[in-house]
């Protein structure tokens, strides 16, 4: 919820793709902070799209 994401959209996209729940918080973090601050998509389509 860190990049402005419901808890509706993070459940959605851990419900769509499981296995995101292994990667650790700073995985997590920095594939988050490459899509969303350097690519500049939005957090709610990197959910969704991933």
């Amino acid at each position: 919820m860190r990049w402005g994401l419901s808890e509706e959209e993070v459940s959605a996209a851990f419900q769509k793709r499981p296995f995101f729940l292994k990667p650790s918080e700073e995985q997590i973090t920095g594939v988050m902070d490459l899509f969303v601050n350097k690519l500049r998509w939005g957090a709610s389509l990197v959910a969704i799209t991933l």
